[in-house]
């Protein structure tokens, strides 16, 4: 088969991973090429059909400009960058159940904190869904962080940025903590992330409790959860029709 978008996203994180173990300076005359030298030793290794390569290259050198202006505001923070640092695993508290982790990249700041980045090729979770822990990758990481999960960076976290790379060579930066009065302190929010990992892991603990296919969908007529083939989903959701009323038993 050919190779699909989640196989895109794998070269791309691996692109960004390898200029970021450069350590280019960006402000260079060949800064330029010098990505691009690095994409096409990553593109060289995947060996992929030609027809996909030239598209995805493409792709690719149409966001060399917006990325290379995002790291230039990064230098400016007095930014020590760290790629796909994997979390020691920690114990969640008295559950008997580790967490671990690795960042797309944990950048440190010339002010002592560390802001939590996560590239992404296709959607990101809104702000919404990260503060309702819908989407609580980021919030425990930084729970991590707290904990002393990474050996080469500690602090406090300030921004919790997903920074998507459209297919038109757009770069969206969003810090899902918000700003002014909007804003969710990332610290407390890892805590509060940190804290429901443990009631669930307390809960799922207990013998007595049974698994559900589905905590919190977050659309009523969603039925793509991972294990809604082993609860039958699509049997039971058959008769519920479009306001969500069920079908009349026969």
């Amino acid at each position: 088969r050919d190779p699909d978008a989640a196989e895109r996203g794998t070269l791309i994180h691996k692109i960004l991973e390898e200029i970021t173990f450069a350590e280019l300076d960006y402000d260079s005359d060949t800064i330029v090429d010098e990505v691009q030298s690095i994409a096409t030793k990553v593109f060289d290794a995947a060996q992929l059909p030609e027809d996909i390569e030239i598209i995805w290259r493409a792709r690719f050198d149409a966001l060399t400009d917006g990325l290379i202006n995002w790291e230039i505001g990064r230098d400016e923070l007095g930014t020590t960058r760290h790629a796909e640092i994997k979390a020691n695993r920690l114990p969640i508290d008295d559950t008997g159940v580790t967490l671990g982790g690795r960042p797309d990249r944990l950048d440190q700041r010339a002010d002592g904190y560390i802001d939590i980045v996560d590239f992404k090729t296709g959607g990101a979770p809104s702000a919404k869904q990260v503060k309702a822990l819908l989407a609580p990758q980021m919030p425990l990481e930084v729970a991590l962080l707290k904990r002393g999960g990474f050996d080469d960076v500690s602090g406090d976290a300030s921004a919790l940025l997903y920074i998507t790379l459209g297919p038109t060579g757009n770069v969206d930066i969003r810090n899902v903590c918000g700003t002014g009065k909007n804003a969710a302190d990332a610290n407390e929010l890892g805590q509060i992330a940190w804290e429901k990992l443990v009631d669930i892991m307390h809960y799922y603990g207990d013998a007595k409790n049974g698994y559900i296919s589905r905590a919190v969908p977050a659309l009523q007529h969603d039925y793509g959860g991972e294990y809604d083939h082993l609860a039958r989903v699509m049997e039971w959701s058959a008769g519920i029709d479009a306001d969500g009323d069920g079908g009349e038993a026969s």
